[in-house]
């Protein structure tokens, strides 16, 4: 059974792009979805995303390239943070304090986040949400789902469930918070890709997803098998019985905000989440002056542990963006845009007292 056909999705997929659609989602149709998408962060049309992909993917290959009788561009930036050391705990006065010299700790983070070799979505992951989206181009699935995420992502959070220990049952129900909403199509059991310590429990946390939305930007992922379990929806319409998936993650930490964004294209939330404030993209003529500007601030008012629970925060999602396969301009170019404000905000604290910072180099 097909996520998207009970709520009326399909029929919008396969309809002409010369025919206006009348996809129905609480009283609204999609046309008047697109009017609310414009008080968003505009993004170019999903064809031009691929293209622009692949030309920034060739543009950083090329920087890393060494040209004869030229310097190597600089891949990495160094530097050495002071460790101070622990207060003795002895209080015997025949006990001489001697100041010693902190340890330090050398620090190497790339100047340039990877981006992975552009991988399209399979058309088997496509045709197993709903077969007729074999022949339809993958950049126009993702162009209309957008324009129904605002109504799919009611139902994304993280759902409290007492799950057994020993294995994951086959199903769980959940509780709608939108039952109006568009209804996701089962539950991912989110969970880390490396295996906890024989005496630790392997932590998992469970998300009611939708499979079209994971089908058509995942391209790592295996096409969507629907087993014995079927999506249920109580008698009162509150809560729903969903199949459970299994995903190992490098970072599950950092599943939601990855998440949210594709759901939302929102790239000031984005932002939000990584620098825990505010923070709306300028124009590309105005970046640099943004970028200067944040990352002076930023350099200024941080510690080092601040700096670097950003940086912990972006390199989460990006490797999960690595491992799932996908390939979304807008939030490539946020991650980015987020790397260079850190990199800035670290030369700019190698001055600053509170980050007992002894050098800072490109190499």
């Amino acid at each position: 059974m097909s996520v998207l056909r009970p709520n009326k999705l399909s029929r919008g997929l396969v309809d002409s792009e010369n025919t206006p659609p009348t996809i129905l989602i609480k009283g609204r149709t999609a046309l008047d979805a697109n009017k609310k998408r414009r008080t968003r962060t505009f993004h170019p049309s999903p064809s031009k995303r691929t293209q622009k992909y692949l030309i920034e993917q060739a543009k950083r290959k090329e920087q890393m390239k060494t040209k004869p009788g030229c310097p190597a561009a600089p891949r990495f930036c160094t530097f050495t943070v002071a460790r101070v050391p622990q207060p003795s705990q002895s209080t015997a006065p025949e006990v001489e304090m001697k100041d010693a010299a902190p340890a330090t700790q050398d620090i190497k983070i790339p100047v340039i986040l990877n981006r992975p070799d552009f991988t399209e979505v399979s058309k088997a992951a496509l045709a197993a949400i709903d077969p007729s989206w074999e022949h339809i181009a993958p950049e126009y699935i993702r162009e209309k789902l957008e324009t129904l995420s605002l109504s799919m992502v009611e139902n994304f959070y993280s759902a409290p469930l007492n799950l057994p220990k020993d294995a994951l049952p086959e199903s769980a129900e959940v509780l709608l918070k939108n039952p109006q909403a568009i209804l996701p199509s089962h539950l991912v059991a989110v969970h880390s890709a490396t295996a906890p310590p024989s005496e630790i429990p392997r932590k998992v946390t469970v998300y009611p997803v939708h499979n079209a939305l994971l089908a058509a930007h995942c391209s790592r992922m295996p096409p969507y098998v629907q087993g014995k379990a079927q999506p249920t929806v109580s008698a009162d319409g509150r809560s729903i019985n969903l199949p459970i998936r299994t995903m190992a993650l490098p970072a599950p930490e950092y599943f939601v905000p990855l998440m949210t964004y594709l759901y939302t294209k929102n790239t000031s939330n984005l932002l939000e989440h990584i620098f825990r404030e505010k923070i709306h993209p300028s124009s590309e003529e105005n970046q640099k002056e943004m970028i200067n500007h944040l990352a002076t601030r930023f350099g200024r008012e941080n510690t080092y542990q601040g700096l670097m629970h950003r940086v912990v925060t972006i390199t989460g999602i990006w490797k999960n963006a690595c491992a799932l396969g996908i390939f979304d301009d807008g939030l490539w170019d946020t991650l980015d845009l987020a790397w260079d404000i850190l990199m800035e905000a670290f030369n700019v604290a190698a001055g600053q007292p509170q980050f007992v910072m002894h050098s800072f180099k490109k190499v």
